[in-house]
Order: structure tokens, then C-alpha cells, then sequence
């Protein structure tokens, strides 16, 4: 919630506050079922690498959905990140890409008092400068470590099970 007041966040720092925010959690919850059923501590550590991965392509996953899902498919209204101008990997993406020639451009959509038309140009002016495109490959570098991790642990014979909900949770659309 710090990240709302501050004038400035890195996509660095953003990638760590959704890591202590929804990724370790994930990665703990993980970790703790393997503690349960004894394994041992490598494997305890992929497990939680594994979760914390995971959790930031989700956190991504979801900021993607926020301005660029389906809102009959989403479930709710798109666009509130924009409405209340969070800074989410797609802004901060937006920020660094305009600094050269469109930073006027970027700095006048904050602005915009009609919040739908605010988020419909916000989702141009993402398009045009490849925010959408950038963000995914963020994602994905995520999912890839999420799934790299999960192939590396040897003894886990509920894998398949695990690698459902990566899938799910890669390719959810709400």
C-alpha cells in the first residue's frame, strides 16, 4: 500500500512487493505440506521457489486481466487499477517505455476525469508503445521459473496435480 504514495517505483521494486505480497504466502503454503510429509530441505526450498514464482506470474496474471480481460468473463469491472491510478507492472512498463516520447501523453491519462475513457485510452496508449506485449514476457520469464523449479524436484508424485493449476492459473482468464 506504501507503493500508492511513493512518486517513484521501479518495475524492481514492484516485482518484490508482489513477491512479499501474494508470492511468499503461496511459496510458504507449499513449503509447510512439505515439512508435513517430511522431505527434505532441497526439495523444501524448490517447493517454496516453486510457490513464490508462481505467485508473481499470477500477481501479473492478474494485472493484465484488471485492464485487458473480458469483463464478462473477469467478473468485474475492467480498468480499477487505472481508475485509481495503482501503480501495476503495466504502468510502471508504461512509465519507463514513454519516458523518451510520450511521457506528456502518459502524465495527461492520469488526469482524465471521465474514468471510461481514461481506461479506454490507457488500453490504446499500452498497445501503441507494447506495454501489453512487455508485461507478458515478465509473465512468462515467471511461469518458465515456476515450472523449471517444479520439473526439478524428483520425488514429487503429486507433479501432475501441481502442473494443472500452473496451468490454470497461467491461462485464467478471470
Amino acid at each position: 500500500m506504501d507503493f500508492e504514495n511513493q512518486d517513484q517505483v521501479t518495475i524492481d521494486e514492484y516485482i518484490e512487493m508482489i513477491r512479499l505480497k501474494t508470492s511468499v504466502l503461496l511459496g510458504c503454503a507449499l513449503e509447510f505440506g512439505f515439512i508435513v510429509s517430511n522431505q527434505n530441505k532441497e526439495n523444501r526450498e524448490k517447493i517454496y521457489s516453486f510457490g513464490v514464482n508462481l505467485g508473481i506470474a499470477f500477481q501479473i496474471q492478474d494485472d493484465l486481466l484488471d485492464l485487458f480481460g473480458d469483463p464478462e468473463k473477469v467478473g468485474k469491472q475492467i480498468g480499477g487499477d487505472v481508475k485509481s491510478n495503482k501503480k501495476t507492472l503495466l504502468y510502471l512498463i508504461a512509465e519507463e517505455k514513454s519516458k523518451a516520447h510520450f511521457s506528456n501523453e502518459l502524465e495527461s491519462l492520469k488526469t482524465m476525469t471521465d474514468l471510461n475513457l481514461r481506461v479506454q485510452k490507457t488500453k490504446e496508449f499500452y498497445l501503441k508503445i507494447g506495454v501489453l506485449e512487455e508485461a507478458k514476457r515478465y509473465q512468462e520469464k515467471y511461469y518458465q521459473n515456476a515450472l523449471a523449479t517444479l520439473n526439478s524436484i524428483q520425488t514429487l508424485s503429486s507433479k501432475q496435480s501441481l502442473l494443472e493449476v500452473v496451468e490454470f492459473l497461467f491461462n485464467r482468464e478471470h
